[in-house]
């Protein structure tokens, strides 16, 4: 097939379908370069580095910004695949080796299609969200609306397609091989109940690419197996599930978003039966989201409340700010107010019916339908509140001119303390090497907690 996308149903993302200029020459000149193609690549390995990885040493972006920027343009666009494999081919040339770039057209379709097309699209309006039929549906009630769409890809397919993989299946059970070590903390599987299910966490990778189209934005869902993999399998690219992908020039409104594969997800909680290599029945899998993770800005929109600067903006607890200046401040108190799940899910019904928030909840979430306890299982946003807060605030503290003649000021040191620091070796496990404290206000969320743990 010449399209990008493999095997669609209904309305796909292949770009060619409505490209008046896309022609059976062009089909044809496709097939073959992407034959060409497959046989180059099968002395190069594929790309299993994690999605957060560092798209080169020392890159900006990370594999997951590279391939979604890519695949943002393919679709806005509809460009052909003539001019796709030049574009690839341009990127690769400016791209320092070794990186993790799909250097061919065949290694980036390759990518989607271990995700177990077809593609669906899900249409809406921008203004009120509301959802449309296909991509022919009027829009009549909102004036100035556009349609727009979000990605679905089908979470039960991919799922059959891993426990077809040889040996995925005995990947899972090692879990249960494993030497109880008293010094390392199992949280999930020292609990009797989550012994024999397969259990998921949901992940929120939000990012914004502001030198295109005047700013898209771009959501990824996706869900991979923690603890039933270990962290180096459960972080390739071909052990994910994704569920979904949003981009556009607004934020994404999650509970539309959420809802497009809330179906499947309870289907995998009541069963699916799947078949293994080398075994003669079918058996069947049980699994659920038993954690989540996403950084503050995804935080206001999946979870439904206020943001980390609103009055009642921790996830957490109750917990009530007071403005001081033009800065929102959270004043300490020994005893908190922790949030629950079933209160909040009753103050969300409670916000829906007079419009108004409580205690910070503006809306249910569908969150809460997918999600085992989803306010205890919400994992905090290390990056935002540690590593580019309190450590870059501390960083600012010590080193800006402005503070130099505060007592804590180490302004005065930078020389040697850069210095130092240029002395280091590195662990390997680390992505940067080390950049002078002159330019921490350049520094990458990775950077300060390198800083944090180890360079200090």
């Amino acid at each position: 097939t010449s399209n990008l996308f493999f095997n669609p149903e209904g309305d796909d993302c292949s770009p060619d379908d409505d490209d008046p200029d896309s022609d059976s020459d062009s089909s044809h000149s496709d097939r073959l370069s992407s034959s060409d193609e497959r046989d180059s690549e099968s002395d190069h390995e594929e790309i299993n580095e994690p999605l957060n990885s560092p798209l080169y040493n020392g890159s900006p972006i990370t594999i997951g910004e590279s391939i979604l920027s890519l695949l943002m343009l393919v679709i806005r666009h509809k460009i052909s695949h003539v001019l796709l494999t030049d574009i690839i081919k341009i990127i690769s040339l400016h791209c320092p080796i070794p990186n993790f770039f799909p250097r061919t057209l065949y290694k980036f379709r390759k990518f989607f299609s271990e995700f177990g097309l077809p593609i669906r699209r899900h249409y809406f309006c921008s203004i009120c969200f509301s959802k449309l039929e296909n991509s022919t549906s009027n829009i009549e009630k909102c004036k100035d609306a556009k349609q727009c769409y979000f990605i679905e890809l089908p979470l039960i397919a991919q799922l059959l397609r891993l426990f077809k993989r040889e040996g995925f299946y005995n990947l899972l059970n090692t879990r249960f091989d494993r030497q109880h070590d008293p010094l390392k903390i199992k949280v999930i599987f020292g609990m009797v109940k989550f012994i024999k299910i397969l259990v998921l966490r949901i992940n929120f990778y939000q990012t914004a690419i502001t030198s295109l189209s005047r700013g898209i934005r771009m959501e990824l869902i996706y869900i991979n197996h923690p603890n039933s993999l270990s962290f180096s399998l459960r972080s390739q690219l071909k052990n994910v599930l994704i569920a979904g992908f949003w981009f556009g020039p607004t934020k994404p409104k999650a509970n539309v978003f959420m809802n497009s594969f809330r179906q499947r997800i309870e289907n995998i909680y009541s069963g699916i039966f799947v078949r293994i290599p080398n075994h003669p029945n079918a058996i069947k899998v049980r699994g659920m989201i038993i954690c989540g993770t996403c950084d503050l800005p995804a935080k206001t929109c999946f979870l439904n409340m206020k943001g980390h600067n609103g009055i009642y903006g921790c996830c957490k607890c109750k917990i009530k700010s007071q403005k001081e200046g033009k800065t929102r401040v959270f004043p300490y108190e020994e005893q908190m107010n922790p949030r629950a799940t079933e209160e909040t899910v009753q103050q969300g019904e409670r916000a829906f019916e007079t419009g108004e928030s409580v205690e910070g909840v503006k809306g249910p979430t569908t969150l809460s339908k997918i999600v085992l306890d989803f306010i205890d299982t919400t994992s905090i946003d290390s990056m935002h509140c540690v590593f580019l807060g309190i450590v870059k605030q501390l960083m600012r503290l010590w080193l800006d001119s402005k503070f130099h003649k505060s007592t804590f000021s180490l302004r005065g040191h930078i020389n040697y303390i850069n210095q130092t620091i240029k002395n280091i070796n590195p662990p390997s496990f680390t992505h940067r090497l080390p950049r002078s404290v002159s330019d921490f206000k350049y520094w990458k969320a990775s950077e300060m907690k390198y800083w944090l743990l180890y360079y200090s």
